[in-house]
């Protein structure tokens, strides 16, 4: 794998040398995609129309949404205190939502992103869940609608990614709170193993066991973000061809070790596991953001 520096409007950036960034630059030739990947179909992605959008910070246009063609990833909610998941919020616009009176939820999450329109990367997302913005529903009666089934409200608190594609184009896109570090996604013999580091020593780690997998469906996650003081809507789009989940509190563990992220997750008194999910075959579509303030 070789990379090189080319001009993405007015920023230099590495890439990889004849991948999907470098010869297509988010016009993608589908056919000839379904030739490199392992899941053989590109069907999911026809019937999105790709449009210019403009990058401020690059001074230059791409065409979104961009397309995610290979992917896995394992996610693990768990409830936290209520008051502390407030204080990671980036305004009083968005609210936590309660699983109980005193808690609310927050999810950790690791994706390997084997082929997309800006090349592979692994990535983390730590992240609160929120009540969808003015809902209808609230609290308890909110919680099996926003975590269990397909369409659920969070907002991005940490974004750890490895590649300056990745990093450069969530900043300048979406605002994300990304940054760039050592990220280890692994499928092992009896589990799925995935960390990132800080300062060269694994800060966060997930571990978790492999359940049974079926074909599931479409599932939307609204990703909130910010942008001079405006609220962002970021809607994930997720085509789940073979997953799994869990209940069980057996069924994975979080490993904090030292650093900035790790210890403000120690102050959240993580409580007990609401849901683990192993997803070893998706496919996604993140499309432009929605000012909806």
């Amino acid at each position: 794998m070789k990379m090189i520096k080319i001009n993405v409007g007015q920023k230099e950036i590495h890439v990889i040398e004849g991948e999907l960034f470098h010869r297509y630059r988010m016009n993608p030739d589908l056919e000839e995609i379904k030739k490199q990947i392992s899941f053989d179909t590109v069907e999911y992605f026809r019937k999105w129309e790709k449009k210019p959008m403009l990058y401020e910070g690059l001074g230059m246009e791409l065409l979104m949404p961009c397309f995610y063609y290979e992917s896995s990833y394992i996610q693990a909610v768990f409830t936290a205190e209520a008051e502390k998941l407030k204080k990671l919020l980036p305004t009083e616009k968005v609210h936590p939502l309660l699983i109980d009176p005193k808690n609310g939820v927050i999810a950790i999450s690791a994706f390997s992103h084997k082929k997309t329109d800006i090349d592979p990367y692994n990535a983390f997302t730590i992240s609160v869940v929120i009540m969808k913005p003015k809902p209808k529903h609230f609290g308890l009666s909110s919680l099996p609608e926003s975590v269990t089934q397909g369409d659920s409200w969070i907002y991005i608190w940490k974004f750890p990614v490895n590649t300056e594609l990745s990093l450069v184009g969530g900043i300048e896109a979406y605002n994300y709170p990304k940054h760039l570090t050592d990220i280890s996604f692994e499928a092992r013999e009896n589990e799925m193993f995935a960390c990132f580091t800080h300062e060269g020593a694994a800060e966060v780690s997930l571990y978790g066991k492999k359940p049974r997998t079926k074909p599931g469906n479409e599932t939307i996650a609204h990703a909130l973000s910010m942008r001079k003081g405006h609220v962002l809507d970021i809607p994930f789009y997720i085509n789940l061809l073979s997953e799994g989940h869990s209940y069980s509190q057996k069924s994975c563990r979080l490993e904090l070790g030292n650093g900035p992220i790790a210890d403000v997750l120690r102050e959240l008194n993580i409580g007990h596991l609401v849901r683990y999910d192993y997803v070893p075959k998706a496919q996604m579509i993140l499309p432009a953001p929605t000012q909806i303030d």
